[in-house]
């Protein structure tokens, strides 16, 4: 058992090529994981996120996002505007929302415009905003001279039951805030 064994010699021993280990840039040139980044339920950002990757928010972001993929999870709170290939929106989401194929779920509450070359809304989902078709672009590294493409048709739309979010919305003393601010504007 741990007697020494006699070696064999090589019958052909061929000399070994040995590659040097693979730079970074080398390996992303190579298939690409779609791990996401995430942001977890009880964690805040405050300002803009910029990936060419996956982000999965669970979280309060308080800012831009700017990513390849994004997931917007049931306990996300997103003030800000969010630019991505592809969103799905279980969790709420107020700002302007850009993508190629967007889908909303049904424990969704987006409240603000949506642009899209692909729209899926399901029953349950909560918007309030512009819905437009149109051509998706590439997200800008930036937003200097991005201009603002406010043409469209503005619609509320609400699907499902929303008296309980209505109750929830009111202030302790029952006038709702859109009255209160009237009645202060006289």
């Amino acid at each position: 058992m741990f007697s020494k064994q006699q070696q064999q010699p090589a019958a052909a021993s061929k000399p070994v090529e040995t590659k040097p280990a693979e730079t970074r840039t080398e390996a992303k040139k190579g298939p690409v994981t779609n791990t996401p980044s995430i942001i977890s339920a009880d964690m805040n950002i405050a300002g803009d996120l910029r990936t060419a990757g996956d982000v999965q928010v669970d979280g309060n972001v308080e800012g831009d996002i700017y990513a390849k993929n994004l997931s917007v999870g049931k306990t996300a709170v997103i003030n800000g505007e969010v630019f991505s290939d592809i969103v799905k929106i279980w969790g709420c989401v107020n700002g302007r929302v850009r993508g190629r194929d967007i889908t909303v779920l049904e424990t969704a509450k987006v409240r603000g415009d949506i642009l899209h070359e692909s729209l899926e809304v399901a029953r349950g989902a909560y918007v309030e905003g512009m819905i437009k078709q149109e051509d998706y672009k590439e997200a800008p590294s930036s937003k200097t001279g991005e201009s603002d493409s406010r043409q469209g048709a503005k619609m509320n739309v609400v699907v499902g039951n929303l008296d309980k979010d209505k109750e929830k919305d009111k202030p302790a003393g029952g006038t709702s805030a859109g009255t209160a601010a009237t009645s202060a504007g006289s």
